[in-house]
Order: C-alpha cells, then sequence, then structure tokens
C-alpha cells in the first residue's frame, strides 16, 4: 500500500492527516492518481452484484465495450470495429477488432462477448441491457449476432456504458468459476489498465496496461478508494492526497473546493434522477391515492435544496433535462403535481390513513441520510407515524430487490442519456428490483415502452413517450425530484478529456 494511500485512510479512521503543499507536474507523473467514492465493488463480474457507480468505476479501468456513445451521441468502435443492425432493430451483427488480448495473453475473441451476454441474462438488475435479448451467438471467431426478442431502437446505447456493456473472458470463467473476479490472481483485463492490488472495502490499485489495445496510459498508477466521509474527502483533495472525487458535491464542499487553487470542478447536468420510490405491490403505498398525496406533499424546491444544495434542475418526470436526453419530448403534462399539503392531507384522510406507521429506509451515506430525514419530516406533515431506518448500502439494497422497503429517498443513475434508461426502464414491469424500485406492473405501460422501443422515427418515439409521462403522473410509481448536476472536484495536476467519464485513461498529466 503506497504512503498516500495509507495517510488519505488514516484521514478517513479519523487519523491525522499531514498536510502538504502542491505538488509539481514533474514531481506528479512519478506518483499514482488516487481516486475516490462512497464505496468499492465487492466483486468484479457482473454476476457477483447490481450494477452501480462504483462497479462502473472499477469496470472503466480493467474493461471496455463494444461501442461508446461520443459528445455528439454517434457511435464509435470500441472492441468492435464495425456492425450492422437489420432494419426492424432485432438483429446485431458485431464484429471484433483481432488486435485486443487479455491481460494474460489471451485473445479477446466472440465467445467472450457470447458469454458475457448469456451472464447478464442471468445477473441481477441487468435488464436494461437484457430484457430483449434471445439469443448471443458466435458466427467466427471475431464475430458476434445478438438476436432480440422483439425490436429496440435503444439497445446500442445500453452497449455503450460501463455499467452495461463491460466484457468479461469466457476462459477466465472455465478457468476459476465461481470464483472469478474475487482476487487480483482470478480478475483479468482487456481495458486501459490492469488490477495488481485489493483491499475489500479499502482500495483496488490498477496499473497501465501495457498491450492495451488503443495505447498505454499516460498515468502508470491508479488507487481506488473507498471513503465515505464526503469532508474526508474535501481536506484529501486540498492537500493533493486524493486527486478525483467521483461522487458529486454540493454545499459547503462546493463552495470550498471551487476556491482552492489546486483544485478544478467538471459540471455538468447528470442523467442521475433522485426520487422518491414507494413498493407498489401491497402495503399502505399499494393505493395509489397514497401514492398521490406523497406526491402532493413534497416541495421540489426543499428537496433540491435539502438534497443537493440547489445544484440540479428540478424535473417533472425522470429525464426531464431538455434536448441533452435522447428521446425527450420536452413535454409539460396537465398531470404534473404541484406542492399541495392540504390536498396531500385530504387523500391520506380518504384512504383512512391518518396515524398509520411508516418506515423510511435509505442508505447511512449522503445525500441519502439526509434525504431520509427529510422524507420522514414529509411523511409526518401530511398525517402519518414515520420513522426511518439508515441502513449500509448492501444490506438496503437486498431489502429493497426483496420488496421489503416501504419507502425510500434513491436516485437512478442513467449513464446512456436516452429517456429508455431513466424513464422507461423504471416503470417496465421486467425490472422489478432492478431499476424499477417500485415493483410497478402495468401491462398498458409495458406496452408503451415496447412500442417506444420499436419506434425508429424520432417523432414518432417522442409522441409515445408523451403517453408515458401521462401515465406515469397518473400511476405514481415513485415522486421525481431533480436531476443532479455532477460537480466533479480533481487535482490541477491532470486534465479530464471527458467529464462524463470514470475511465482514468481520458485523464492526463496536466502541462
Amino acid at each position: 500500500m503506497n504512503k498516500l494511500m495509507k495517510r488519505v485512510i488514516a484521514a478517513m479512521l479519523g487519523g491525522v492527516m499531514t498536510i502538504c503543499s502542491g505538488i509539481g507536474a514533474a514531481a506528479a507523473e512519478e506518483r499514482p492518481i488516487n481516486i475516490a467514492y462512497t464505496a468499492i465493488p465487492d466483486g468484479l463480474i457482473q454476476r457477483l452484484h447490481s450494477p452501480g457507480v462504483p462497479e462502473s468505476i472499477a469496470y472503466a479501468q480493467i474493461s471496455d465495450t463494444l461501442i461508446v456513445k461520443n459528445s455528439e451521441g454517434e457511435y464509435e468502435p470500441r472492441l468492435a470495429e464495425s456492425w450492422e443492425i437489420n432494419e426492424d432493430s432485432t438483429e446485431f451483427t458485431f464484429h471484433l477488432r483481432q488486435d485486443v488480448t487479455w491481460s494474460d495473453g489471451e485473445p479477446l475473441t466472440a465467445d467472450d462477448i457470447v458469454f458475457t451476454m448469456n451472464m447478464l441474462k442471468e445477473a441481477s438488475g441487468y435488464t436494461v441491457v437484457t430484457g430483449d435479448l434471445d439469443t448471443a451467438e458466435a458466427v467466427d471467431d471475431y464475430t458476434v449476432k445478438m438476436t432480440l426478442a422483439r425490436p429496440n431502437v435503444v439497445f446500442m446505447s445500453t452497449l455503450a456504458t460501463p455499467m452495461y456493456g463491460s466484457i468479461m473472458p469466457a476462459h477466465g470463467d472455465e478457468q476459476w468459476g465461481e470464483d472469478y473476479g474475487t482476487s487480483v490472481d482470478t480478475t483479468l483485463s482487456c481495458g486501459p489498465y490492469v488490477l495488481t492490488d485489493w483491499q475489500p472495502n479499502v482500495s483496488l490499485t490498477f496499473e497501465a496496461n501495457p498491450d492495451y489495445y488503443l495505447g498505454e496510459a499516460s498515468i502508470d498508477q491508479v488507487v481506488f478508494l473507498e471513503m465515505q466521509d464526503t469532508n474526508a474527502a474535501v481536506v484529501a483533495l486540498q492537500t493533493g492526497e486524493l486527486d478525483v472525487w467521483f461522487n458529486p458535491i454540493t454545499g459547503t464542499a462546493y463552495s470550498t473546493l471551487s476556491n482552492a487553487d489546486n483544485i478544478a470542478i467538471e459540471e455538468y447536468v447528470s442523467g442521475r434522477n433522485e426520487a422518491v420510490y414507494m413498493y407498489t405491490q401491497d402495503g399502505i403505498f399499494a393505493d395509489v391515492r397514497m401514492r398521490e398525496a406523497v406526491a402532493y406533499a413534497i416541495n421540489p424546491e426543499e428537496a433540491l435544496a435539502v438534497g443537493a444544495d440547489g445544484l440540479g434542475v428540478l424535473i417533472s418526470y425522470p429525464g426531464d433535462i431538455g434536448s441533452e436526453m435522447s428521446g425527450n419530448p420536452d413535454y409539460d403534462s396537465e398531470y404534473a403535481y404541484s406542492y399541495d399539503l392540504d390536498k396531500a392531507k385530504e387523500l391520506v384522510a380518504e384512504c383512512g390513513m391518518e396515524g398509520a406507521d411508516v418506515t423510511v429506509k435509505s442508505y447511512n451515506t449522503e445525500p441519502y441520510a439526509t434525504l431520509g430525514v427529510w422524507l420522514q419530516g414529509v411523511l409526518v406533515n401530511m398525517g402519518l407515524n414515520a420513522t426511518i431506518e439508515p441502513m449500509e448500502r448492501a444490506a438496503f439494497l437486498e431489502e429493497m430487490r426483496n420488496g421489503q422497503v416501504e419507502i425510500m429517498p434513491l436516485s437512478w443513475v442513467g449513464q446512456t442519456y436516452d429517456l429508455d434508461e431513466v424513464m422507461a426502464g423504471p416503470v417496465y414491469s421486467v425490472n422489478g428490483g432492478s431499476s424499477n424500485y417500485s415493483f410497478y406492473n402495468d401491462p398498458d405501460m409495458d406496452a408503451l415502452v415496447e412500442a417506444s422501443r420499436a419506434a425508429s422515427d424520432p417523432d414518432e418515439r417522442e409522441e409515445i413517450y408523451t403517453q408515458i409521462i401521462d401515465k406515469f403522473l397518473q400511476d405514481v410509481p415513485f415522486v421525481p425530484l431533480y436531476a443532479v448536476t455532477f460537480a466533479i472536484p480533481h487535482s490541477t495536476d491532470i486534465v479530464c478529456d471527458s467529464a462524463k467519464s470514470y475511465s482514468i485513461y481520458d485523464y492526463h498529466w496536466a502541462e
């Protein structure tokens, strides 16, 4: 473990951090880059976890996708050098590069793509990419054909993101089975970095892959730290102990780092939507009137101030951020809610739920610890007896996936910047327990989602989305609060070429 990392960890545990002066560019190139988020992955293959930001950060270093989407929304080659799509978007054929190898020297082939797609079909939480996938087959060593059960014009978008499209090695699975991705020795890379050290719940260390097909990374070593304390991260950034904090900053942290000479901040309106989700299958919120009551009782401006110190965009439906979001009709629905506490109380009384017990559950990290307390107050104000139970991330996710959470503040982090992921995914019944946190199930909504995926004409697709939005607002499976403005701070020793990227391959040393 390097000295910088030890000192950062000491600060996280309440130790005294050594204050250091700025590091010059020449000296900087001899040191690792230290990056951090509130968690690191428990495993490095998709079957070991649901999709999330920690996993996306790790996969962006050690894996690659078939394609990527550039800032103009166009697809560019990655592991696939070319592709064909049939007229109704049910058959996708990819032709792979033939110069890509895994870190053990084995070539990347079509078998790896087939293995990955079949694994994702069985893994928890990946129906966003595999829900319509019927078969993936190797035509030859470097050609893969994927066939969908129904048309899906956004299938390519999901393949282009580290969260859903990271390719894994078939021979690694054959060699280590269920142990693949659980240690340094059982993890292979085809990406810009290779995993060299793993301290569970503490850090992952990556070294530049000298055989990366796009060329060796300019930064030699990356240390990915788990750091749950934002204050510790702010101090570490100021002192030069930390280089990138991937958890968006707000409030005091934002003000402090904005004024720091050695920190740059990348800002953009993200595909991350904060919302209040309610379990719709039984219990207090199975009644749509109670969900409507929550929608009326929420003051979105207050939520934005409490959860993000105003650093975000108010939304009436997921992805409501204008033309930045593909498929977005930029629609003002007549069913949109406005704050009306008296109406909320009337609905609670109408349902006979005055004084009913309800438990808010949430992550014990920010912004959810704060949003959980805020939501408890919202529920009390509308006449319920609300308590709050902050939980560790893994325990919370297990209960949520098992339908054991009545109501919660949580985000859906859309990476594709397409309304299919952030709007359709959370209301599609197939995704219950993954992106559909509310377990909402309505055949008419499912039909609309499938129609939107089959619509190759953009105008037709946007018209279908106006219907999806109207139905969403009428059924209220969850209440959108705001789209987060990502403010990602990093050291001025490095330059970021792509603000939305988690890959340190997209960073380089400042001149």
